[in-house]
């Protein structure tokens, strides 16, 4: 289970830890110090799946360091951002490749944007749909639908000829 060690200790959450700032919640698990804090707390400000956390105990900092600091136990304050998540569709790899560097965390369950290269299907929708643009460091949190493991994540990203992409990003403050 990803919550043990840096992925979350006893907080009872699986998270995706990425090489920036980002660090994603991706499962809630029925025991857990965020079950007990979601039990009590109003309906608007309980945890969920896919909610960003920014800082942990006031600092912002990479991804790692934030997952770090969760595990040394004790009381901590998160600082949430719910996630804007949107999809792209209809990239069809026969009309030409992808154009998307990413890169995953092995307990990730998410693929993260390195980099958008210039002559991809993915540039190109960012041209004709600039409210939908796929941006670096969004995250790449299903393919056709299908939230996956990083290994069928990856699979899937190289080996279907038609891609509908399921990105998430943090909501503006």
């Amino acid at each position: 289970s990803a919550s043990d060690g840096a992925q979350g200790g006893s907080y009872g959450v699986c998270l995706d830890v990425t090489p920036s700032d980002l660090l994603r919640i991706s499962k809630i698990q029925d025991r857990g110090a965020v079950a007990v804090y979601n039990s009590s707390a109003e309906e608007h400000l309980r945890l969920v799946e896919g909610d960003f956390i920014v800082s942990v105990n006031g600092e912002a900092g990479q991804a790692q360091a934030k997952a770090d600091a969760m595990t040394l136990g004790g009381s901590v304050e998160l600082g949430i951002r719910r996630a804007h998540s949107f999809v792209v569709g209809d990239l069809d790899r026969s009309r030409g490749r992808l154009g998307l560097d990413v890169t995953m965390h092995p307990t990730s369950q998410a693929a993260v944007i390195k980099q958008v290269l210039s002559d991809g299907l993915v540039e190109a929708h960012n041209r004709q749909n600039p409210e939908r643009a796929v941006k670096v460091g969004d995250m790449i949190v299903a393919v056709n639908g299908q939230a996956t493991t990083p290994k069928d994540l990856q699979r899937l990203l190289r080996s279907t000829d038609r891609l509908e992409l399921t990105l998430a990003r943090p909501s503006e403050a």
